[in-house]
């Protein structure tokens, strides 16, 4: 197996926390670009570096002879339009740009972004790498930062490896409170009601963060190019992710159902593991997730 020397950005984030676990488990060596350092990780193959995408893009923080950049980062404040568009902007995308000239100028081998699945157009039934996407003039600003990643890492295949990997509805423990599934949590616990468009509210296709950290892992190792979806096996409604949480935290669900509304099906067809790896069924997940509250 090679030991790669791999930059991972926002890797105090969800994802960014277990993948970096995964790459040292691994035997590889990772540098973690964080706002502010946690110290959460003990490892001598483990360098954390204060690194802020809303400041001045300072090549010099960085590490040299890097094989692989995963790009994870995206700003906190993404549903805070248009107050911090440019916040936003800096850390969804200019980021990119730089990260990419940074790549280019030390010959790193690959370049790996996570996108997101809010990149297609709200239209029922299965999702596919070629569903339709959102168009100029969509007021999903953070949707637009993504996508126009995208572009950018098109731009530099010709200089190295890359991949884009669409992330649909990943949740796991510690989350941020402003994510769907915490969102439901806190609902629940608190006696609120879940609000439904249609009887069982729409149908996702939600990712536990150790799966999703596997499914990055494997383009690493395999050294994948393309662009990708990447979501669970299985189709469950906001209805019946509600009531597996219900049942665990035991208490009773409300619910508002707007009668009137399409049952929309925003499920995704998805890369998936081609190792024996058994990923958490969504009973084992929510257990694992709430676990932590």
């Amino acid at each position: 197996m090679n030991r790669y020397r791999i930059l991972v950005t926002g890797a105090n984030g969800l994802l960014g926390k277990a993948i970096s676990n995964l790459l040292l488990t691994h035997g590889h060596e990772v540098f973690a670009l964080v706002r502010k350092k946690q110290n959460s990780i003990t490892s001598e193959n483990y360098h954390e570096i204060e690194f802020d995408f809303l400041e001045n893009f300072n090549s010099d923080k960085l590490p040299k002879n890097v094989n692989t950049v995963i790009h994870l980062a995206q700003s906190p404040e993404f549903k805070n339009f248009p107050n911090s568009a440019n916040d936003i902007f800096s850390v969804n995308t200019l980021s990119t740009l730089r990260l990419l000239e940074f790549s280019r100028l030390n010959n790193v081998s690959k370049f790996i972004y996570a996108s997101s699945g809010a990149i297609y157009k709200n239209e029922n039934g299965l999702i596919s790498e070629d569903s339709k996407i959102i168009e100029i003039g969509s007021s999903n600003f953070y949707a637009i930062s993504k996508l126009a990643s995208e572009y950018l890492i098109g731009s530099y295949k010709e200089f190295m490896t890359t991949s884009i990997l669409r992330f649909f509805f990943i949740y796991g423990p510690s989350q941020d409170s402003k994510m769907l599934f915490p969102t439901l949590a806190s609902k629940l616990m608190s006696g609120q009601p879940i609000s439904l468009n249609g009887p069982e509210g729409i149908r996702i296709n939600p990712i536990h963060v150790l799966d999703a950290a596997n499914r990055l892992h494997e383009f690493i190792e395999n050294d994948l190019e393309g662009t990708f979806n990447v979501s669970g096996l299985q189709s469950v409604s906001i209805k019946e992710i509600c009531d597996l949480m219900a049942n665990y935290l035991g208490v009773e669900p409300k619910y508002d159902v707007r009668e009137n509304s399409v049952n929309l099906e925003t499920q995704a067809s998805s890369y998936g593991l081609s190792s024996s790896s058994k990923e958490l069924t969504l009973t084992e997940g929510i257990q694992d997730f709430l676990s932590w509250r």
